[in-house]
Order: structure tokens, then C-alpha cells, then sequence
């Protein structure tokens, strides 16, 4: 696959072969915080993320959601012609000041994480790391990006390693977390992530059992039909990736075996 980037255009030739991996894997770019000022962890910046935007939509991506991506890949249903899916783990507000603008000019919407004990609270779960507490979307946040077509997922209540617990805690977890996004934001919520990336061999079957369809982890990746819809990877898109590194992890890094 080739591809010229400029600031005013990108240009791409996908192979018969690169078409046909379309039809079977999508890029689901993992995010954390947008325009956290004076942050590196979990963070991109603001106008790193508008420029990552841009570039997508020039090389004829069109975003959809990641319960469109479980439903593309495992049920039949249609996709773009070349997907992307963008999800943001935590429900930070500084995603809904700084992305989902970017998103909504581009006619995009994407997929959040919430951990719903934090609703219009802070990720206090961070203190103990020292590292910095931001505040976390509230309800109406949450509705007003339903409104534009983002999907709300599970996350969990608490934001816990569900590896470290037994199955009748991680599964409450799990449900609970699903049923207050229901309650409180009228979400449909099928898919989810697992807190911290962390899972034990039963965790994908608790949420499959849940009646969730899917969710993704912190491994990189991209996200294929040969793959569990419980355990597919996402791309990691870090505070040091310009243009250069973020199409690296998209068109290479990511596609490697």
C-alpha cells in the first residue's frame, strides 16, 4: 500500500489483497484524553487529534461505531468500504470539549467507555498512582453524545481489574455498569472494555453471557473476524504520535503478525 501524505491531500492504492483485508479487519483507534493540558499520559493533544481526524477522512475512512464494528465482523452487517472506529476508554470531558467537535464537523461519531460510578466525578482510581485526577462527563454530557450518534459501552461500575476478582463480583461489575448507562443515559448498550486492559481466561465469557456482543482490549492490533468478539485489539494512539507515528501504527505497526 502506498501513500503520499501533504498537507493538502493523501493518496492511497490498496492492492486487491489490502481490499479484501478491508472486508475482514478494522482499525479501532484506542484514546484516552484529548487536550489535557500539561499531560503526556493517556493523552494526545487537542490539535494532534484534529490533524489525525482530517487525515483519516482524506484517505477515505469513515468512522463507525464499535458495536458496528462487532456487527460488520461476526453478523453479516455491511461496513465502509475502508472503516475506522475511534473510542475513548473513561468518558474524560475533556474528549466531549476537544474531540467530539472535531468528530461532529467531520459528520463522525464514536464510542466511549464509561465507567459509571464515575459519572460527573473524576478518575480518582489515578490518585493513587499520583497521577492527575480529571473530571469525567456527567448524564447530560453523556445524552447529548448520544444525541449525535456516539455510542455509550460498558466499562464497568467501578473501573476495577476484573482479574483479580471472582466471577460473581466481575459479573456484577460488568452488569451493573451496562444497566446504569441504560438507566441513565437511555444508551443500548452491547459492547465493552475491559478496566486496565486486564481479563482472566473467564472474563470473556461473563461479558459474551451478559448478553453483550463484544469488547476490545488494551493489546495492540487490529480488530479481524478470525479474532474472539471478547478480546479484539485496538491501536494505540500516544501523545508523541505526529502524523508520521500515527500513520505508522495505523497502515504498519498495527498490521504486523
Amino acid at each position: 500500500m502506498r501513500c503520499r501524505i501533504s498537507s493538502s491531500r493523501c493518496r492511497q492504492t490498496p492492492s486487491d489483497a489490502g481490499r479484501d483485508a478491508m472486508k475482514t479487519s478494522v482499525p479501532v483507534l484506542m484514546y484516552h484524553k484529548v487536550g489535557a493540558e500539561g499531560q503526556r499520559f493517556l493523552n494526545v493533544g487537542a490539535r494532534d487529534f484534529a490533524r489525525q481526524m482530517r487525515l483519516l477522512k482524506r484517505m477515505g475512512y469513515q468512522a463507525v461505531t464499535f458495536a458496528a464494528v462487532i456487527q460488520g465482523l461476526f453478523h453479516g452487517e455491511p461496513l465502509p468500504y475502508r472503516p475506522v472506529c475511534i473510542t475513548f476508554d473513561d468518558g474524560y470531558c475533556n474528549v466531549f470539549d476537544h474531540a467530539a467537535p472535531v468528530l461532529q464537523s467531520l459528520g463522525w461519531a464514536a464510542t466511549v467507555f464509561v465507567p459509571t460510578a464515575y459519572v460527573g466525578g473524576a478518575n480518582t482510581w489515578d490518585r493513587q498512582e499520583g497521577k492527575p485526577v480529571l473530571p469525567i462527563m456527567g448524564w447530560t454530557q453523556l445524552r447529548a453524545l448520544t444525541d449525535r450518534g456516539w455510542e455509550l459501552a460498558g466499562h464497568t461500575h467501578s473501573h476495577v481489574r476484573l482479574d483479580l476478582l471472582e466471577d460473581d463480583l466481575a459479573r456484577k461489575e460488568i452488569a451493573d455498569g451496562c444497566e446504569a448507562l441504560r438507566e441513565g443515559a437511555g444508551a443500548m448498550v452491547s459492547t465493552f472494555c475491559y478496566p486496565f486492559g486486564r481479563y482472566n481466561e473467564r472474563t470473556p465469557r461473563l461479558v459474551l453471557d451478559l448478553g453483550l456482543q463484544g469488547a476490545c482490549t488494551t493489546r495492540s492490533g487490529l480488530a479481524r473476524a478470525s479474532s474472539s468478539p471478547a478480546l479484539l485489539p485496538r491501536v494505540k494512539i500516544a501523545y508523541r504520535d505526529r502524523l508520521p507515528g500515527f500513520l505508522y501504527r495505523l497502515l504498519i505497526r498495527c498490521r504486523a503478525p
